[in-house]
Order: structure tokens, then sequence, then C-alpha cells
């Protein structure tokens, strides 16, 4: 990770040997305002899976895909046809912890370190996303918006240590559902 003191996180690498060397897993990289620019995936010290680009007011600007290192994949998503249907089924739920929406700002209220502000340089906004898979597990936790280490480290512990969920719900099967967390914190 790297940072600068009392400023957002940079960059976010992830490797597979202690060297430093072989780049595997989660790649974030970070506007100077805080912001999520680039989130990636690498395998073996080259790009996988599906890279987004996000401009400075966290717009989805570009996405890529990338096969075994190769790009094969370019989409602006301003121009992708959206799709009409808007067909809703009866069985159809969004994922939430037990108890609805009410539990779990009980559970934020009860569980965020409000104390951790006060060890900030100036506090502000963390935004947490996280990924609740069909099984109600919260599995990929990053930031959406960095702020300073202290802040967002509280605000992705809160997440990562918070109950199992009820996952998402439709057409007769459970589904992978994401969910943006906002965190806030006050330095007096």
């Amino acid at each position: 990770m790297d940072y600068k003191t009392g400023a957002p996180l940079q960059l976010l690498r992830t490797y597979r040997d202690s060297n430093l060397a072989d780049q595997y897993g989660a790649y974030l990289a970070y506007h100077p305002n805080g912001l999520l620019h680039i989130k990636g995936q690498y395998n073996g010290n080259q790009k996988a899976e599906e890279w987004y680009y996000y401009n400075d007011t966290s717009k989805h600007i570009l996405t890529e895909t990338y096969k075994e290192g190769l790009l094969v994949k370019t989409e602006l998503p301003d121009t992708v046809k959206k799709s009409k249907d808007t067909l809703q089924y009866k069985d159809e739920r969004e994922a939430n912890l037990k108890g609805g929406t009410k539990a779990w700002l009980t559970y934020i209220q009860k569980n965020l370190n409000a104390d951790v502000g006060q060890q900030s340089i100036m506090g502000g906004q963390v935004q947490v996303l996280f990924k609740i898979d069909a099984e109600g597990n919260l599995v990929y936790i990053y930031l959406k918006k960095s702020v300073e280490y202290v802040l967002d480290e509280e605000a992705q512990r809160l997440i990562r240590v918070s109950p199992k969920w009820i996952p998402a719900f439709q057409n007769g099967k459970a589904l992978n559902a994401y969910r943006i967390q906002p965190v806030t914190f006050i330095k007096e």
C-alpha cells in the first residue's frame, strides 16, 4: 500500500512472493482526491479479467477485458445500450443483513470506533465497496474512496467483521450483490 501521511491511499498492489516480483491479485490505483481510478487483477505479472477505469468524479469511463495478459475487449460504458427490460420477479430481493436496513445501521453504530476520527489529520468520508456472494459472505472488500490510512483501515475493518448477510435473490436463485457503504469520521 502506498500512502502519504494524512493523505488518501495512492496505490495497492498484491504479490504472490516475498520479493515483490510476481504481481498477483488486486490492483487498485486512486486519484489524488481519494476516489478510485483503476481497479483490476493481475495473474503472474499479467493483467487478467476485467479492468475498470474511473475519472476523478468516480464516473466509470472504460472497461478493458484481458485473457492471459492480452487485451481482448475494450468497452466505453457510455456507448453500451442499456436494456429496457425491467421485469421484476415476485421472489426478487436485495442482499441484506438479517433484520434489514435498521439492523445494518444499528450494527454500524455499535461497532464503529468513532474515536479513530480524532486520530486522523482531518476526518472525512471513506466509501467501502463490498460483494455479498450467493452464500451471504462478504468477499471482495476494497476502498471506493480513500481518505487516509487510519480511517480507511477502520472502515474496512467494520465491513470485514460484520455478520453474515442474506444473499440477493432473483428468479429462483441466490445471486452476488454489491454494496457501497459510506463511513464518515468527524475530527473535532
